[in-house]
C-alpha cells in the first residue's frame, strides 16, 4: 500500500509532445500519424509544485521520462527541476533539443542524472529515431559532459544498428558516457519486422536485432489463440504483485492531471 512516507521514486511524463517520430512508439498509429486519441499537453507545473514533498521524507529520485512525449519539450522545465534541487533527478530523453548553453547549465547541476536515447552511430540513428539529428545530439552530450554533467547512452539494439554496438562502446568512453546499455525492442512479439510509413507512404521496414528472442519464439507458437494461451501460460505467476509497489515507486503522466487525488487517498 503506498503511503506519503514510503515512496522513494516518482517517475514523472511532463510532457506528451514529441519532436521525433519513433515508428515504434504508441503516439503514432500504423501509418505513421500521430494517434486521434492522444492529448497532447504539457503537466501543469503547479500540479508539481503542490505535492506535499515534506512528508515524503523517503523520496529520493525523481525520474522524467515518457512514453508518449519527451520531457524536453515542456517549455517550462527548468523551473520543474529547480524545484526538484534537493532530490536526485534522472532525464531520459532523444536529446535532440535545446541548446549548448542550455547543456552546459545543466550539466553544472551535480543532482541530474541524463540517459540519452541513441540508437546507432550517424545516420544509422536516425533510422529509428526520425526527425533527430545525430549530429546535434552529440554535441549536446559533448556540452553536457564537459561541464561534469553525469551522462548515461540507451542504446536500442535493431539488426540495422546491431553491428555498429562495440563502436558505440568505444565512442561512449571516448566521450565520456558513464556507462553504455543496450536494450532489445519489445515490440517485435507478433512479427519480425516493422513496417515505417510517413503519412500512408511505405519507406522502409524495421527488423529485430538477430540475436533477439522474442516472446513468439519463446511460447514456439504463431499469433492466434494458441498463441494468446501459451502466452499466458509462460507469463503465469502464483501471486500477483504490483512491481511498482514494491520499489516504492509511483508513476504519474501528463494525461492523468487527477494526482490531486491520489495524494489526498494516500496521504
Amino acid at each position: 500500500m503506498y503511503k506519503l512516507d514510503t515512496i522513494s521514486h516518482l517517475e514523472i511524463e511532463l510532457s506528451s509532445h514529441c519532436n521525433s517520430r519513433c515508428p515504434q512508439c504508441p503516439r503514432y498509429d500504423m501509418q505513421g500519424f500521430v494517434r486521434e486519441d492522444l492529448d497532447l499537453k504539457n503537466l501543469e507545473k503547479n500540479f508539481l509544485f503542490d505535492l506535499p514533498i515534506d512528508r515524503m521524507i523517503n523520496l529520493k529520485t525523481i525520474t522524467f521520462c515518457g512514453n508518449f512525449g519527451d520531457p524536453l519539450m515542456h517549455p517550462e522545465l527548468d523551473e520543474v527541476i529547480n524545484f526538484f534541487n534537493q532530490k536526485n533527478i534522472s532525464i531520459f530523453t532523444n536529446a535532440s533539443l535545446r541548446n549548448a548553453a542550455w547543456w552546459e547549465s545543466l550539466g553544472k547541476k551535480k543532482n541530474v542524472t541524463v540517459d540519452f536515447c541513441i540508437d546507432g552511430i550517424g545516420k544509422t540513428h536516425e533510422l529509428y529515431r526520425r526527425n533527430t539529428s545525430y549530429k546535434k545530439i552529440i554535441e549536446n552530450a559533448k556540452s553536457f559532459i564537459n561541464v561534469g554533467g553525469n551522462a548515461r547512452w540507451q542504446f536500442i539494439v535493431f539488426k540495422h544498428n546491431e553491428q555498429q554496438i562495440e563502436e558505440a562502446k568505444i565512442l561512449s568512453n571516448k566521450i565520456g558516457f558513464k556507462n553504455i546499455s543496450f536494450m532489445y525492442s519489445d515490440r517485435f512479439d507478433t512479427d519480425n519486422t516493422w513496417k515505417v510509413f510517413e503519412k500512408n507512404k511505405h519507406l522502409y521496414n524495421l527488423e529485430k536485432a538477430t540475436k533477439q528472442i522474442t516472446l513468439r519464439e519463446k511460447t514456439n507458437t504463431a499469433p492466434g489463440e494458441k498463441w494468446w494461451r501459451n502466452l499466458f501460460k509462460f507469463r503465469k505467476q502464483e501471486t500477483i504483485k504490483c512491481v511498482w509497489s514494491e520499489k516504492k515507486k509511483f508513476i504519474y503522466t501528463a494525461m492523468e492531471q487527477f494526482f490531486h487525488v491520489v495524494i489526498l487517498v494516500i496521504y
